[in-house]
């Protein structure tokens, strides 16, 4: 983390779009809002989408609630919306995950 509430983060998805397998790359920007038990976030991230031999820049806003489960190992819920940019047109997408966060 630069500071304790803000966060720049990698993060690699990868699923099935269009009958075809896709791979994002993204650097997260995240604010972190602490609120009792529960770390809720907002964020920005930038990236590439490769899907099959398309590659395209991909912007999206994410969402998150994470808790901590113990001392350095955290579980969270997010939810991104990503717009692809492909030429004259834009690809819209939504995204929801889930799992653990290992802190060192």
């Amino acid at each position: 983390p630069v500071v304790w509430t803000f966060h720049i983060a990698p993060s690699a998805m990868l699923y099935q779009f269009h009958d075809l397998n896709a791979t994002d790359i993204d650097l997260a920007f995240k604010f972190i809002i602490p609120a009792w038990v529960l770390d809720l976030y907002l964020g920005v991230a930038p990236g590439v989408t490769a899907a099959g031999d398309d590659h395209m820049f991909n912007v999206g806003l994410l969402g998150g609630v994470a808790f901590k489960l113990f001392s350095n190992l955290d579980m969270f819920v997010e939810a991104r919306y990503k717009i692809l940019i492909q030429g004259d047109s834009n690809i819209r997408v939504l995204h929801t995950s889930a799992g653990v966060l290992w802190h060192f």
